[in-house]
């Protein structure tokens, strides 16, 4: 197994300690089609389109909209877990949002 990269264990952190307040619980197929990246034990550095079978190995996703600020410091995003791999997704409605989102995470790491 490949060491996590530094960028993420603090991305990570980051992300994890703006999660304080609930979020909505939604269905895995809710995000079928949108963009996302991935960080945990398979680190995605890009934004990719959520598939069918990706969403299918979601254990639960949560969709936030009003209350938590994601990296870019906006709302409106959904984050999805694979809890046995320890894999979490970050997933948002268009492909300029996410690369934005990934770009300010990477700014910011150590």
């Amino acid at each position: 197994m490949r060491p996590t990269p530094l960028f993420v264990l603090y991305a990570s952190s980051l992300f994890i300690s703006g999660l304080a307040c609930a979020a909505d619980a939604v269905p895995s197929t809710n995000v079928i089609g949108k963009i996302g990246f991935g960080f945990g034990e398979k680190l995605t550095s890009r934004c990719a389109p959520i598939t069918k079978k990706l969403a299918q190995s979601f254990d639960k996703c949560e969709y936030e909209k009003t209350e938590k600020s994601s990296y870019a410091q906006k709302n409106d995003y959904y984050t999805c877990d694979i809890t046995k791999k320890g894999d979490q997704y970050v997933i948002y409605q268009s492909k300029e949002r996410c690369t934005e989102e990934l770009e300010t995470m990477k700014a910011n790491a150590p």
